[in-house]
C-alpha cells in the first residue's frame, strides 16, 4: 500500500480484469480520515474511493448483464496496517447492480 497522508487522486489507471472482462479502465481519490466501525472496533481511516469502467461489447440486448462499470469502497486503517472495510459493487450497463460485497474486519493481531 501507499502511504495515504492527506487527500490524493490517480487518473486512467489499468485495473486487472473484474466480472470476467478487461478493458477496464480507473479513477479513484482519497479523503480525509473518517471514524468506521465494524466488528474488530472503531479505527481513524483513509477512505479511499474508485470507479472502474469499460466499453460494452456484447450488444445493446446485453445491456442489463453486461458489467460496465466496478465501484470499490475501502476503509484503510494505519493502526492494524491493512483495510478495515471494503465495499464493492459491479454495475451493468443499464445501472442493475449485478454483485455485491461487504468486507469488514472481525479481529486482527498486530505481530
Amino acid at each position: 500500500y501507499t502511504e495515504l497522508s492527506g487527500t490524493g487522486r490517480w487518473k486512467d489507471f489499468s485495473t486487472p480484469a473484474a466480472g470476467g472482462r478487461d478493458g477496464w479502465y480507473s479513477n479513484a481519490s482519497t479523503s480525509q480520515r473518517e471514524q468506521v466501525e465494524v466488528p474488530a472496533g472503531r479505527f481513524a481511516a483513509w477512505k479511499v474511493e474508485s470507479w472502474s469502467n469499460r466499453h460494452a461489447t456484447d450488444g445493446s440486448s446485453s445491456a442489463r448483464l453486461e458489467p460496465v462499470r466496478l465501484h470499490f469502497q475501502v476503509w484503510y486503517a494505519p493502526q492494524v496496517k491493512r483495510y478495515v472495510k471494503s465495499i464493492r459493487k459491479l454495475i451493468s450497463a443499464s445501472g442493475q447492480v449485478l454483485d455485491e460485497d461487504l468486507f469488514e474486519l472481525v479481529e486482527y493481531k498486530l505481530n
